[in-house]
């Protein structure tokens, strides 16, 4: 039965204050109680809930303690030691933490032993607890999540796909997108690449920008501010500038190095040119002792 309240009546119920105005009833909430689920409790006053403990803080209720007496799962109470079958896995109650024991041979989930079903293009059948798959059906094709039925042509990014007999196949990529360096992106998307903005323009990359916070050299990205020294350079990146200052002073290791493989580089032709002189002169010795020894034999008394 509805009460009725006067035009100015005050009343509190629970942790609510509620007052009657012109027809209309005001609430608000006290800070000095908590209401769980129909209950009241003071402010300060600790009580148990399922396996918590919990304490009344200015109206709002506080977990500080977790039993280890008992588990809670999914609203319903266990005791410490108590077994439980949920979702095909037998789960024990051990000082306040569920532990999986075992799997429930007898179901896949919420399929009996044996029982065989479809789910996307896949028919499965439930072995001991196990989903198996047990065939591939002709009649789609699935891609992530997706199913497509057999015939059926479809664009994806930028390639273009088809369902042919359960099996997926590319026909071809779409004029309109830009291959990258095996990356595909879309017509009128814009993407950074070293110090670079491009955007893709009717399956052309275009550049459309530098970027002023990195300096690209040699295919290598440095970052603003950054410098080093390399081959007896002195090297910065200033606002995407790139700048370089030879070293007068420089004896470091990059120069040295540099200076013996220039010492045998030079070393090693020589020795080539040499060798291959004298390779030259020994043919032409060569060729005159030849010609020298036939000569010898066409004179030769005996021979004629």
């Amino acid at each position: 039965m509805s009460e009725v309240y006067v035009d100015g009546f005050m009343w509190t119920r629970g942790c609510h204050h509620y007052s009657c105005a012109s027809g209309s009833v005001t609430t608000t909430v006290q800070e000095t109680c908590c209401e769980v689920l129909g209950e009241v409790y003071t402010n300060g006053q600790n009580w148990k809930q399922g396996c918590h403990n919990y304490t009344c803080n200015f109206g709002m209720p506080e977990s500080n303690v977790v039993l280890d007496t008992c588990c809670e799962v999914f609203g319903e109470v266990f005791p410490d030691g108590h077994t439980q079958i949920i979702n095909c896995h037998n789960y024990t109650c051990n000082s306040g933490s569920l532990d999986i024991v075992s799997i429930v041979d007898t179901c896949c989930e919420v399929y009996s032993n044996n029982h065989t079903w479809t789910q996307g293009c896949h028919n499965y059948t439930c072995k001991y607890g196990l989903s198996e798959a047990v065939g591939v059906l002709h009649t789609c094709c699935e891609v992530l999540g997706e199913v497509y039925p057999d015939g059926h042509t479809w664009t994806q990014s930028c390639h273009i796909y088809t369902c042919k007999k359960g099996f997926l196949e590319t026909l071809g990529v779409l004029d309109s997108c830009c291959d990258v360096l095996s990356e595909m992106y879309p017509d009128s998307h814009t993407w950074t690449q070293g110090c670079h903005k491009y955007v893709c323009k009717n399956g052309l990359a275009e550049a459309v920008g530098v970027i002023n916070t990195c300096c690209e050299v040699l295919g290598e990205t440095y970052h603003d501010g950054h410098a080093w020294i390399k081959d007896c350079q002195n090297y910065s990146c200033n606002s995407g500038i790139f700048k370089n200052v030879t070293l007068t002073n420089c004896h470091d290791t990059d120069r040295r190095g540099h200076t013996i493989i220039w010492v045998m580089c030079t070393i090693t032709v020589i020795l080539v040119v040499a060798l291959a002189i004298i390779v030259q002169n020994a043919w032409k010795t060569a060729s005159i002792i030849d010609s020298i020894r036939l000569k010898d034999l066409r004179e030769d008394p005996l021979l004629k």
